[in-house]
């Protein structure tokens, strides 16, 4: 199927924006495309601000642990829903392992930020197209991270899943100079759980470095 780039895509977003450089945000793989972004165009990146990031070319190694069985389980019947199109049972796991968190009770958090979410996705999924496949970055970020010289700012919250946790740790360790904030009794949907602290954090963190 063909292919698309989210890096080219913001790139010509910020031409089109008249924007020559950003501080930049993402969340989850948007956390993802905001490194991928910095390392091909490192110029137009003011500051960055990877949050309960993905990382491009991580590869966690597996672990014997409860809740990482746990969520591998989850991540293998996800991937199995989504291929048979059964979104509405996708969308539950989906909100119970982003939400709530890996082994928490669906009580943990409002039920307003669950909605949200659930409609959030229910959205996307209708939107879902599989013959469009993101370009991945070669090699990989994860490989890269020592290139990095804007200043960085790593968000995320103790209740996230393994991988995000561990992917966040090393954007932390291998971007030189980058501060690390964990924020304890939250997981992935940080700055909807927390938002006040959240974007005093951001708001922080840009005025004194950027």
């Amino acid at each position: 199927g063909a292919t698309f780039s989210y890096r080219e895509d913001l790139d010509g977003l910020l031409d089109h924006l008249g924007i020559e450089r950003a501080s930049l945000i993402g969340l989850s793989m948007g956390g993802g495309v905001a490194v991928d972004f910095t390392l091909e165009h490192p110029e137009r990146v003011a500051a960055l601000i990877p949050v309960a990031s993905g990382l491009g070319g991580y590869q966690p190694p597996p672990r014997e642990d409860t809740k990482y069985k746990f969520e591998q389980e989850q991540f293998a019947e996800m991937e199995a829903l989504w291929k048979k199109k059964e979104n509405a049972r996708l969308i539950d796991l989906e909100v119970s392992m982003w939400v709530d968190g890996p082994l928490q009770s669906p009580t943990r958090v409002p039920s307003a930020i669950r909605e949200k979410v659930r409609a959030m996705n229910e959205l996307a999924y209708r939107h879902d197209d599989e013959e469009r496949k993101p370009q991945r970055m070669s090699p990989p970020a994860a490989e890269r991270l020592s290139e990095i010289h804007a200043p960085t700012l790593v968000i995320y919250g103790d209740l996230d899943t393994q991988d995000v946790i561990e992917g966040c740790e090393l954007l932390a360790k291998g971007i030189a100079n980058a501060r690390k904030v964990v924020i304890p009794n939250v997981a992935h949907m940080l700055n909807m759980e927390v938002p006040e602290e959240f974007n005093r954090l951001v708001l922080e963190f840009l005025r004194d470095k950027t």
